[in-house]
């Protein structure tokens, strides 16, 4: 029989298969001009412009910085839920791997729906659909029908993220776009940063239901506060 460790080992074959191919990468030319801080400073002072410019930008920055900063802190939970919930641990890997074939058929369909009844409309209705399933698995239930709910809100999140992220370039002019991205980017790995240790230390002192609880009401005021509105 194969021990847990097993698992690492093979994670390691295909990063050692991406250390190999780095070695074929070539510099790139840069485009000759002003570069450094200097051109740094002046496409943030344009970005944060176009934020003052535009409040609804900055609406949906922050909607889909709290939306996806819940979820990353979110996953950390599935699988000490999946334990409290008597899952084996040999059954966790086709869990994953069934979820993420699921995802991967169900997100093909997210333009159908946003052409249908436009983007804000479905962002907005998936940050609702999303509520309920955590505030159930919040209040304590636990079974394979809640690794069930656990999962379909990742997806939820999965099948969103496309959506928010075409919104958020039809708002953003052309020559902003890469600066604007890496700056919602940023947004996103500080809401990270903030959520990520304080949802373990609500977890640590309480439970992972206390905080899977307090994050279905960041969903709730992000549905509320946050409502995405028609351009």
């Amino acid at each position: 029989k194969f021990g847990f460790n097993f698992v690492f080992f093979l994670v390691a074959i295909p990063a050692f298969l991406n250390a190999l191919q780095t070695t074929t990468w070539v510099q790139i030319k840069e485009h000759d001009g002003e570069t450094g801080q200097k051109v740094t400073r002046a496409f943030l002072r344009e970005a944060f412009t176009s934020l003052k410019k535009k409040p609804s930008l900055l609406r949906i920055m922050v909607n889909v910085l709290l939306y996806s900063s819940v979820f990353v802190a979110l996953g950390t939970f599935v699988q000490p839920y999946m334990t409290e919930a008597g899952l084996p641990l040999a059954y966790f890997g086709f869990v994953y791997s069934g979820v993420l074939l699921i995802v991967a058929f169900l997100t093909r369909f997210s333009a159908t729906l946003e052409g249908r009844f436009g983007g804000r409309t479905v962002m907005n209705a998936l940050t609702l659909v999303s509520i309920l399933p955590l505030l159930i698995l919040g209040l304590g239930y636990t079974s394979f029908i809640g690794v069930s709910l656990f999962f379909f809100v990742l997806m939820v999140q999965n099948f969103r993220s496309p959506i928010a992220n075409s919104i958020f370039h039809e708002e953003v002019d052309s020559k902003n776009r890469a600066t604007m991205g890496s700056l919602l980017s940023l947004f996103q790995n500080s809401g990270n940063l903030i959520l990520l240790p304080f949802m373990g230390y609500l977890a640590d002192i309480y439970s992972i239901y206390t905080a899977i609880l307090v994050l279905a009401g960041i969903v709730a005021l992000t549905s509320t506060l946050l409502w995405v509105k028609k351009a």
